[in-house]
């Protein structure tokens, strides 16, 4: 009988060691996937806020492109009307 009971003690004893290697070793995991993931979250609010500055680059470029565009037509059709003013008259 005292040999089962020393021999579920060492068991025992190499269950706890195992389940508190264990243990550890998810803690570790779980420290090293909060820090992947804050690292991504990171990188990905940096990558938005530069999309989000290139978009409003672009649409300035565009407005301003458009007006350009806009007072040189409006500059040709104000040629034409002076032309057709100065045949007409």
């Amino acid at each position: 009988m005292r040999a089962q009971t020393q021999a579920l003690g060492i068991v025992t004893n190499s269950n706890d060691r195992i389940i508190d290697r264990a243990e550890k070793k998810a803690d570790r995991l779980t420290l090293a996937a909060e820090t992947l993931t804050e690292a991504d979250l990171g990188k990905v609010s940096a990558a938005r806020a530069q999309a989000d500055t290139r978009q409003q680059l672009a649409l300035q470029t565009i407005q301003q492109a458009l007006t350009a565009y806009g007072n040189y037509a409006g500059g040709l059709l104000g040629n034409v009307q002076r032309t057709q003013r100065g045949v007409l008259a």
